[in-house]
């Protein structure tokens, strides 16, 4: 490995560290260190040589004081068991979206790294393809289901499922490619292992089938998403698998390495100790705002959508004996999660004030694109003020427009004080969508303009909107961002990208919607930018 610049005939030879070992493969874990430049970004390039000959890709490293950071965000990275591989030709295969971003990783002079916001794989299919598993759906009784042994040959065969999955999966055209030249950082979600994982009733997901599930599923999500085990995690003692761990979204990170596990275990769960929750609570900690109104008003409507578009997967039904509210308690926008959700804004909205810093949602699982936002009308700028940004799915079949139908709410949303149910009362902090999708990417104008239900990913800058364009503000800055930051080191007034010699500069994000076209011959369009503004220290 090497700076693509340096040409130096003896390059860096990285050593491999054998980590774990299924049947006759093995993991290789290689530990890397990268000096980070004075100036603007660098490119690295590294080379794996085999018997099948030298393979290079390049990668990019943001500079020291460099602060115009580019990266995208995704979820639904798989398609559902259910989608027939006539609808997946359709929709251009897996790979199509992933195409588009290698493109625009060229054009914008790299994507810093990637953020995956859960669901690279789809696991549900392991009820369908692994035979003792389909037994024990067959299984009659709950106590039958509870008591049912695990053995050896259920171990074998669910993990070489998994192990399945994922080596076929990310050895797929482009996909392989982005992930080879892009720095990821990837969180867990339920579809990692199995949809719903972790909210089904005790009696399922205390069963030894459920648990075993669940352990051999995080195993292989450590490996192959994160490059690591349980065994290493919990020897080391430093930061740095903080970035391994999951998505340093919120600080501190979790505890243990245990609460991954627990986390599930319990359903998704806030404590004053650990902000950083697995789950949804990073991904989607509230749903779609304003969706709670919805499933709260209309269970059977939600049941028969998601029957209808397989939104939670088929899963669901093949369990078939619990209550249609255990069915949706996955969402963050379930009653049960009330309370919960309303507790995290509240204490992120302590910990932004407290601090200065803007927090942000990046959501997915939802199988659309959208950006909302929690605020106090009164007060636009304050520290109650908090977007979100749902990107999903960019391999998974969107949303059918019954779903967006029920998901365009117009009623006045508030989030209530904390400890109190949500009554919608009004309060210091509204729920909003913002109408971003005014005409559609075959060029109608669109009747449902909160949300899309087409393949997409968010393209993401931050920038410095008083050395962006000369101080030209917000919109300068997201003129510039728009275009994927090729214009943040090329218009500001001084410094390299964005201001990055300024200090501690006044830093916003802009966020651009790549959307999928008509079929798979038409340009993906953008829509946006969605501009987060910067928080000023105090307010």
């Amino acid at each position: 490995m090497h700076l693509s610049v340096d040409l130096s005939p003896n390059p860096r030879q990285l050593i491999p560290q054998s980590i774990y070992t299924h049947q006759r493969w093995t993991f290789y874990k290689y530990e890397i260190d990268i000096p980070m430049g004075e100036g603007t970004s660098e490119r690295w390039t590294y080379a794996i040589t085999s018997h099948l000959g030298c393979t290079r890709y390049e990668f990019v490293v943001a500079g020291r004081h460099e602060n115009g950071w580019r990266f995208i965000a995704h979820s639904g990275n798989d398609f559902a068991v259910s989608t027939s591989q006539n609808e997946r030709a359709k929709l251009g295969g897996a790979g199509l979206m992933w195409k588009d971003v290698l493109q625009k990783n060229v054009e914008c002079g790299g994507f810093h790294v990637q953020l995956g916001l859960g669901d690279q794989i789809y696991g549900d299919r392991l009820w369908k393809e692994v035979p003792l598993l389909k037994q024990w759906l067959s299984m009659q009784g709950r106590e039958n289901r509870k008591n049912a042994q695990w053995t050896a040959r259920h171990e074998e065969d669910v993990s070489h499922a998994y192990f399945h999955y994922y080596t076929s999966h990310f050895d797929q055209p482009f996909l392989r490619e982005a992930f080879a030249q892009i720095p990821h950082i990837l969180q867990i979600d339920d579809h990692d292992i199995f949809d719903g994982f972790g909210s089904y009733p005790a009696y399922m997901q205390q069963s030894a089938i459920f648990k075993n599930i669940g352990r051999i599923a995080i195993e292989m999500y450590l490996l192959f998403q994160h490059h690591t085990t349980i065994e290493i995690l919990r020897n080391v003692n430093h930061d740095l698998d903080l970035f391994t761990i999951t998505v340093p979204v919120v600080y501190p990170r979790l505890d243990t390495v245990e609460t991954l596990a627990n986390t599930f275990a319990t359903g998704k769960k806030a404590v004053n100790s650990t902000y950083n929750l697995l789950g949804k609570a990073t991904s989607s900690v509230a749903g779609i705002i304003g969706g709670k109104e919805v499933v709260s008003q209309g269970f059977t409507q939600v049941k028969k959508a998601v029957g209808k578009t397989g939104l939670m997967g088929n899963v669901l039904n093949q369990f078939g004996d619990f209550e249609l509210a255990d069915e949706l308690r996955d969402l963050w926008t379930h009653e049960s999660k009330d309370l919960e959700r309303t507790y995290f804004i509240r204490t992120l909205q302590g910990i932004s004030q407290q601090k200065g810093i803007r927090m942000t949602f990046l959501s997915g699982d939802v199988n659309s694109a959208g950006a909302g936002l929690v605020h106090d009308p009164s007060h636009p700028s304050d520290h109650k003020t908090m977007y979100q940004i749902i990107t999903s799915p960019i391999v998974a079949s969107p949303s059918s427009n019954y779903i967006l139908k029920m998901l365009h709410n117009n009623k006045l949303l508030y989030v209530p004080a904390n400890g109190h149910k949500s009554t919608h009362e009004v309060s210091d902090t509204k729920e909003d969508m913002m109408e971003i999708f005014h005409t559609d990417a075959s060029g109608t104008a669109r009747e449902l303009k909160k949300l899309i239900g087409r393949r997409n990913y968010a393209a993401c800058v931050v920038y410095d909107p008083d050395t962006l364009n000369g101080g030209a503000g917000a919109a300068g800055g997201a003129a510039g961002a728009s275009n994927y930051a090729h214009s943040t080191a090329g218009s500001g007034s001084g410094g390299s990208a964005g201001g990055s010699s300024a200090g501690l500069s006044k830093l916003s994000l802009a966020v651009d919607f790549v959307v999928q076209g008509d079929g798979q011959f038409t340009m993906p369009t953008k829509y946006g930018p969605v501009i987060v503004p910067h928080l000023e220290f105090g307010h």
